[in-house]
């Protein structure tokens, strides 16, 4: 016994170690003691036999003790093994001991032998059913077991599908399901590990080099490692396994399929050295290093370099589009470090991104030859600027100056560099022949894909505004021509053409255009939307059946309206079509960014959405008004009067344009997102109707979206949009839950506003939002700023602020939290006296809200302190409780009722104040005096009572 207290002292100061010691030392102390009492037993009587059976069972279960310390210092120190014998060997001394069956499953668990550890605690679960320790080990061991039988299950199937991949017997379908599985199992870091493991992708690139190895089965194999190469944490040892050869030698495979996976996997590779290149200039940046741009390895550079310019370079009209796209990815991805930006400048890249669109005209590669034709400009940096734009001027005048029947490839060349980089097409102007061979190029146009490319072109240069003028002026008389062509695809362009022309109005040909035309012009462009929409009558025959061509056909329509609805007539026009509206409608749900801003223009230029004008602006048309003259851009058409916009806005509604408004609310520019909050708040003004459907549609998670991202006069308008739904809706119904908590920060905000309207419904919105219950309450009280919003809004100069902010703060007295706040020591005890004296305003509604609070918050002993020493606070009390309101009759009678409750002292100051009984017994002797007043003077006089400061017989 001494060594095991010994042993206990130092397992208490954790000496695990020296603790094991006594242990043990006592356990040989037994042991020898045992052997001792075995030679005795054969001399002993039977008397003797019998007390040194009870000896040995007492010195059993002492001994099992020593050899359960013993296992919990081997737990300790890591010795599982150790501490299961220790554990076995206390059972056997005492069968069924819970903490010696605890303890080994305790070190199973930690040996990794759970089916051992599972055993012995569903033995301690029969035993102790609740024990709570044994439940939570219990299922903790589980939860182990069933990973562990799903990696063991995972493993076995890596093994499984690679072993199909590579059995030539079995089928093609068999072998490329087996690939897909392991694509499947490649999607997560840790499968990965197993398959590299198995030389999975070594064995998976010999199947592939296979003469006989199918196609769909050589495209699931690329599959599985280009899903396995994402993961950071395995890619550069999967890369290393595929090899760059392999990848380089098969991205020119004539099997377009193959050859476009191949360099799927190389613009996963281009991002991977980014980001190591990324990685080790942070670590040089971070540590000081003088050179701090790392280099890459020249190889793999040179070597993706090379591939996809061989790829490119073979490019004829015959080549499938989807391995140049693909190929034309790496460059996307690769362009944006500066050393392989470089590097394609260098290899007479951007003249070839040029020939391959001219000669591979699909739009697919044109969008993708932008974006690399763009990262290559943005990323050589200022030093090799005036390079790139020689080198696009040279290749492009190079094309123009072909024989006649070549230069119509030009156009697809010119179209894409004016979206990539804008500026480049200066030199249309300053080469005085060049401006000359592209509308000549116009005038040749023949058959639908040049026509529509050299529409495409002129549109593209009309954007630029130093040229766009002169290249309009220029190719007018073609634009016109195009728009009678007999494709929809190339009159739809021109129909755009046409529209920037007439409302730009710089030129002659724009200032020629009536307003007649503008109306003809958008009875086309509605005509175009209004083709293939959902809500299209069966009688009326769409002409347009490829979905791809409808979308695109939509998408110019809407550019080309954007333009137009700056007309009175035509925003009148197509509030009147139902079908172009749907068409609308429908167009604003796709996810396409420039048809986005050229929708929410129309809405705005319908609803008159405009930002409001600056000072200077209202200054100006004041002094013009007094000169008699008209104020250029500020005068109305009589289509623009309010009561024109309000069915429109009316119209829109109906037709499902909150709906639209709500996938719009996603812009990521902030310029976007102002006009789209400013149409909200246009559409929340126009009816208070509207504001259950703006918020049904989705209105109230755009609006908070809005509020948060973009200008300053975005994010007030959109939280003025959302007080105005938010003032006349049912808060539980519109704002649910976590919706009503996020409208309080932006709400709040929106009280600070320089707007008294803004501020005032503002706070309607949140007194109207905590009333729905304590989340709100509690956001408002969480919330940095909400609070202090409010309280401020209180003592506004304006009585209606006043009187807003006093009813929202009187809702707050429903939180348990907001009331103790006028406790002793509370936030909000110096604010008592702003209540009391409210409450004798002489605006029925601000006093009302101000003894409503002022009820509630007296119900604390200590603030009905505070009331009675305020100077003139039972004089107001006494004014409210003789008036002719009920309500506030009733609240001050309320007041009076705490006051006289809270103590003896504060009753008779009361009792002490002019009039104060006289004021009770006139309420309580009159026949018209409401029951809930007359319950309250009646209790207040009961208690003066037995104060003793009224007589009984009173």
């Amino acid at each position: 016994n001494e060594l095991k207290a010994a042993g206990n002292g130092l397992f208490a100061k954790k000496e695990w170690s020296a603790a094991a010691e006594k242990y043990s030392a006592a356990i040989a102390a037994w042991i020898e003691w045992k052997g001792q009492q075995k030679g005795a037993e054969e001399e002993a009587d039977e008397a003797e036999r019998e007390q040194a059976a009870q000896a040995a069972q007492e010195w059993a279960g002492q001994a099992a003790v020593y050899y359960k310390n013993r296992a919990a210092c081997s737990i300790q120190l890591e010795s599982y093994a150790d501490a299961v014998s220790d554990c076995s060997a206390a059972l056997e001394l005492c069968p069924g001991d819970v903490k010696a069956t605890y303890r080994r499953a305790e070190a199973y668990e930690k040996m990794g032998e759970l089916s051992m550890a599972f055993e012995d605690l569903m033995e301690l679960q029969k035993r102790q059913p609740d024990n709570k320790t044994f439940q939570k080990a219990l299922k903790r061991i589980m939860e182990r077991q069933k990973k562990q039988q799903s990696k063991a299950s995972s493993e076995n199937l890596s093994v499984q599908m690679l072993q199909i991949i590579e059995d030539r017997e079995a089928n093609a379908e068999k072998r490329t399901a087996a690939a897909r599985n392991l694509a499947v199992l490649a999607q997560t870091p840790g499968k990965v590990e197993w398959i590299l493991q198995a030389k999975g992708v070594d064995r998976m690139k010999a199947v592939f080099e296979m003469e006989e190895t199918e196609l769909e089965v050589r495209l699931a194999l690329l599959q599985a490692f280009r899903i396995a190469s994402k993961h950071q944490n395995t890619a550069d040892a999967v890369y290393t396994a595929i090899s760059l050869e392999f990848l380089t030698q098969h991205a020119l495979s004539k099997e377009p399929r193959i050859a476009a996976s191949v360099f799927r996997i190389l613009e996963q590779l281009a991002d991977r050295m980014l980001v190591l290149y990324e990685a080790e200039r942070t670590r040089r940046y971070n540590k000081k290093i003088k050179t701090s741009q790392p280099e890459l390895p020249v190889k793999k550079v040179q070597m993706v370099v090379a591939c996809v310019y061989k790829a490119l370079s073979g490019c004829t009209e015959e080549t499938p589009a989807e391995p140049l796209a693909a190929a034309l990815g790496v460059v996307i991805e690769g362009a944006r470090c500066f050393q392989i930006a470089n590097s394609f400048m260098d290899s007479g890249f951007i003249r070839l991104l040029l020939e391959v669109c001219s000669v591979r005209r699909d739009d697919l590669v044109k969008s993708k030859a932008t974006v690399a034709i763009s990262n290559v400009y943005e990323f050589v940096g200022s030093k090799r600027e005036e390079e790139f734009r020689t080198s696009c001027k040279h290749t492009l005048m190079a094309m123009l100056d072909r024989e006649e029947e070549e230069r119509m490839p030009a156009l697809f060349a010119l179209s894409v560099i004016l979206q990539a980089i804008p500026a480049v097409g200066d030199f249309l102007v300053e080469e005085p022949t060049a401006l000359e061979k592209v509308i000549e190029l116009a005038k040749q146009a023949k058959g639908e894909e040049q026509e529509r490319v050299v529409v495409d072109a002129i549109l593209e240069t009309a954007a630029n505004r130093k040229i766009g003028g002169a290249v309009l002026a220029a190719g007018f008389g073609e634009v016109k021509r195009f728009y009678k062509s007999k494709y929809d695809t190339v009159r739809v362009r021109a129909l755009v053409c046409l529209s920037k022309v007439g409302v730009a109005g710089d030129s002659k040909e724009g200032r020629g255009m009536s307003g007649e035309s503008y109306v003809n012009l958008s009875k086309s462009a509605r005509k175009f939307l209004g083709e293939g929409c959902s809500g299209r009558p069966d009688s009326v025959k769409a002409n347009i059946s490829d979905p791809k061509v409808l979308a695109e056909i939509r998408g110019y329509a809407v550019e080309a309206l954007a333009y137009l609805s700056c007309e009175a007539e035509v925003k009148e026009e197509l509030a009147a079509d139902d079908l172009a509206l749907k068409g609308l409608h429908d167009t604003a749900l796709l996810d396409n960014r420039v048809l986005r801003i050229s929708i929410v223009t129309i809405y705005q230029n319908m609803a008159r959405a405009f930002a409001k004008p600056t000072e200077k602006q209202e200054e100006l048309a004041k002094l013009h008004k007094m000169a008699g003259q008209e104020v250029p851009g500020m005068v109305l058409h009589p289509m623009d009067e309010p009561e024109f916009v309000k069915k429109r806005i009316a119209v829109l509604v109906k037709a499902g344009a909150c709906a639209a408004l709500s996938s719009l609310s996603k812009v990521k520019s902030e310029a976007t997102a102002e006009i789209v909050s400013r149409i909200y708040l246009a559409f929340a003004e126009a009816d208070v109707k509207h504001r259950g459907i703006i918020i049904q549609q989705g209105g109230a998670r755009a609006l908070i979206r809005l509020s948060r991202f973009g200008t300053a006069e975005g994010k007030e308008a959109a939280q003025h949009a959302l007080a105005k739904c938010a003032i006349v809706l049912d808060p539980n119904v519109a704002f649910p839950g976590q919706v009503g908590v996020d409208c309080i920060g932006p709400l709040s905000t929106l009280t600070t506003s320089e707007s008294a309207l803004a501020t005032f419904e503002a706070t309607m919105a949140l007194t109207n939002l905590v009333s729905a219950g304590d989340d709100t309450r509690m956001e408002v009280i969480r919330h940095p700023r909400a609070l202090s919003d409010i309280e401020m809004v209180q003592i506004e100069d304006d009585p209606r602020l006043r009187q807003a902010g006093t009813e929202c703060l009187m809702n707050m007295f429903q939180c348990e939290t907001y009331f103790s706040y006028y406790e002793d020591g509370g936030r909000c005890r110096a604010r008592i006296p702003i209540w009391v004296a409210f409450c004798g305003e002489e605006e029925p509604g601000l006093a009302r809200a101000a003894a409503g609070g002022l009820a509630m918050m007296s119900q604390i002993p200590s603030v009905c302190d505070v009331i009675v020493k305020e100077k003139h606070g039972l004089t107001i009390l006494k004014e409210i409780a003789a008036c002719n309101d009920a309500a506030l009759q009733h609240r001050a009678l309320c007041v009076i009722s705490n006051i006289i409750a809270s103590s003896k002292e504060n009753a008779k100051a009361w009792f002490d104040s002019e009039n104060s009984v006289e004021l009770l017994t006139a309420l309580y002797q009159l026949t018209d005096t409401p029951k809930p007043v007359k319950d309250l003077v009646t209790g207040a006089l009961a208690k003066l009572m037995d104060y003793g400061l009224v007589q009984k017989n009173l």
